[in-house]
Protein backbone atom coordinates (compact mmCIF):
# COMPACT_ATOMS: atom_id res chain seq x y z
CA UNK A 1 0.00 0.00 0.00
CA UNK A 2 2.85 2.48 1.20
CA UNK A 3 4.71 1.56 -2.44
CA UNK A 4 1.07 2.22 -4.20
CA UNK A 5 1.36 6.22 -2.42
CA UNK A 6 4.73 6.85 -3.42
CA UNK A 7 4.27 5.77 -6.54
CA UNK A 8 0.71 8.05 -7.01
CA UNK A 9 2.61 10.79 -5.41
CA UNK A 10 5.57 10.68 -7.80
CA UNK A 11 3.32 10.75 -11.09
CA UNK A 12 1.41 13.65 -9.39
CA UNK A 13 4.60 15.30 -8.90
CA UNK A 14 6.11 14.85 -12.75
CA UNK A 15 2.44 15.42 -13.76
CA UNK A 16 2.87 18.89 -12.07
CA UNK A 17 6.60 19.42 -13.28
CA UNK A 18 5.83 18.99 -16.59
CA UNK A 19 2.52 21.59 -16.30
CA UNK A 20 4.64 23.80 -14.49
CA UNK A 21 7.77 23.58 -17.20
CA UNK A 22 4.62 23.73 -20.37
CA UNK A 23 3.47 27.20 -18.60
CA UNK A 24 7.15 28.57 -18.54
CA UNK A 25 7.73 27.74 -22.02
CA UNK A 26 4.25 29.31 -22.73
CA UNK A 27 5.46 32.63 -21.06
CA UNK A 28 8.90 32.64 -23.11
CA UNK A 29 7.67 31.71 -26.44
CA UNK A 30 5.08 35.06 -25.87
CA UNK A 31 7.40 37.07 -24.85
CA UNK A 32 10.29 36.18 -27.92
CA UNK A 33 6.53 36.62 -30.24
CA UNK A 34 6.37 39.93 -28.41
CA UNK A 35 9.72 40.95 -28.56
CA UNK A 36 9.79 40.11 -32.43
CA UNK A 37 6.88 41.85 -33.20
CA UNK A 38 8.49 45.14 -31.59
CA UNK A 39 11.66 44.92 -33.16
CA UNK A 40 9.37 44.27 -36.59
CA UNK A 41 7.48 47.46 -36.16
CA UNK A 42 10.92 49.48 -35.39
CA UNK A 43 12.43 47.88 -38.45
CA UNK A 44 9.42 48.75 -40.15
CA UNK A 45 9.20 52.53 -39.07
CA UNK A 46 13.34 53.17 -40.22
CA UNK A 47 12.67 51.82 -43.26
CA UNK A 48 9.94 54.29 -44.15
CA UNK A 49 11.86 57.11 -42.80
CA UNK A 50 14.58 55.65 -45.04
CA UNK A 51 12.71 55.41 -47.73
CA UNK A 52 11.87 59.24 -47.15
CA UNK A 53 15.39 60.21 -46.92
CA UNK A 54 15.76 59.01 -49.96
CA UNK A 55 12.89 60.77 -51.54
CA UNK A 56 13.98 63.68 -50.86
CA UNK A 57 17.39 63.52 -51.74
CA UNK A 58 16.19 62.47 -55.00
CA UNK A 59 14.04 65.58 -55.37
CA UNK A 60 16.25 67.70 -54.59
CA UNK A 61 18.96 65.66 -57.06
CA UNK A 62 21.53 64.23 -54.70
CA UNK A 63 20.96 60.77 -55.76
CA UNK A 64 19.19 59.17 -58.58
CA UNK A 65 15.70 57.19 -58.09
CA UNK A 66 16.66 53.51 -58.93
CA UNK A 67 13.23 53.18 -60.17
CA UNK A 68 10.09 54.71 -61.47
CA UNK A 69 7.15 54.37 -59.04
CA UNK A 70 4.46 52.00 -60.52
CA UNK A 71 3.28 48.70 -61.03
CA UNK A 72 5.25 46.34 -63.67
CA UNK A 73 4.93 43.21 -65.20
CA UNK A 74 6.73 40.57 -66.23
CA UNK A 75 6.46 37.01 -67.24
CA UNK A 76 8.90 34.08 -67.33
CA UNK A 77 9.18 30.07 -67.98
CA UNK A 78 8.78 28.24 -64.90
CA UNK A 79 8.43 24.37 -64.77
CA UNK A 80 5.17 24.20 -66.25
CA UNK A 81 4.36 26.86 -68.38
CA UNK A 82 4.81 30.98 -68.25
CA UNK A 83 4.55 32.68 -64.98
CA UNK A 84 3.58 36.30 -64.49
CA UNK A 85 3.96 38.85 -61.87
CA UNK A 86 3.25 42.02 -60.63
CA UNK A 87 5.87 44.22 -58.94
CA UNK A 88 5.42 47.34 -57.34
CA UNK A 89 8.43 50.15 -56.52
CA UNK A 90 9.10 53.28 -55.48
CA UNK A 91 11.91 55.18 -56.00
CA UNK A 92 14.06 52.82 -54.31
CA UNK A 93 12.90 49.98 -53.55
CA UNK A 94 10.63 47.11 -53.88
CA UNK A 95 7.50 47.66 -52.43
CA UNK A 96 5.61 43.72 -53.37
CA UNK A 97 5.31 41.07 -55.59
CA UNK A 98 2.00 39.51 -56.97
CA UNK A 99 2.02 36.48 -59.14
CA UNK A 100 -0.37 36.88 -61.16
CA UNK A 101 -0.83 33.50 -62.75
CA UNK A 102 1.23 30.21 -63.10
CA UNK A 103 -1.42 28.00 -64.66
CA UNK A 104 0.98 25.12 -65.95
CA UNK A 105 3.13 25.19 -62.60
CA UNK A 106 2.07 21.97 -60.16
CA UNK A 107 0.71 22.73 -56.80
CA UNK A 108 3.13 21.51 -54.68
CA UNK A 109 6.40 22.52 -55.68
CA UNK A 110 5.20 25.98 -56.75
CA UNK A 111 4.25 26.90 -53.44
CA UNK A 112 7.25 25.77 -52.39
CA UNK A 113 8.78 28.11 -54.90
CA UNK A 114 7.00 31.10 -53.45
CA UNK A 115 9.32 31.46 -50.88
CA UNK A 116 11.68 33.21 -53.21
CA UNK A 117 9.45 36.49 -53.48
CA UNK A 118 10.16 36.91 -49.64
CA UNK A 119 13.53 36.29 -50.35
CA UNK A 120 13.47 39.03 -53.21
CA UNK A 121 11.83 41.58 -51.01
CA UNK A 122 14.25 40.53 -48.16
CA UNK A 123 16.95 41.38 -50.19
CA UNK A 124 15.43 43.70 -52.23
CA UNK A 125 16.87 42.65 -55.73
CA UNK A 126 16.43 39.58 -57.83
CA UNK A 127 19.89 38.31 -57.32
CA UNK A 128 18.78 35.94 -55.12
CA UNK A 129 19.51 32.52 -54.73
CA UNK A 130 16.75 29.72 -55.81
CA UNK A 131 14.81 27.65 -53.86
CA UNK A 132 16.24 23.60 -53.57
CA UNK A 133 13.61 21.72 -54.48
CA UNK A 134 11.81 23.93 -56.81
CA UNK A 135 14.35 24.92 -58.80
CA UNK A 136 12.61 25.48 -62.37
CA UNK A 137 9.55 27.35 -60.43
CA UNK A 138 11.46 29.55 -58.47
CA UNK A 139 13.81 30.40 -61.60
CA UNK A 140 10.79 31.19 -63.22
CA UNK A 141 9.40 33.49 -60.76
CA UNK A 142 13.00 35.17 -60.10
CA UNK A 143 13.11 36.11 -63.93
CA UNK A 144 9.86 37.64 -64.17
CA UNK A 145 10.46 39.60 -61.32
CA UNK A 146 13.62 40.51 -63.40
CA UNK A 147 11.90 41.47 -66.53
CA UNK A 148 9.52 43.70 -64.07
CA UNK A 149 12.31 45.28 -62.54
CA UNK A 150 13.92 46.06 -66.27
CA UNK A 151 10.96 47.91 -66.86
CA UNK A 152 10.86 49.91 -64.15
CA UNK A 153 14.45 51.03 -64.58
CA UNK A 154 14.21 51.99 -68.32
CA UNK A 155 11.00 54.32 -67.38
Amino acid sequence: MRDMIVRCATVILMIGAICFYNQQTKLHLNADAIAKAKVDAQNEEIEAQNREILAAQAASGEVEALYTPGTYEGAAQGFGGEIQVAVTVDEFSIISIEILSANGEDGAYFATAKAIVDDILEAQSSGVDTISGATFSSTGIKNAVTLALQEAKNK
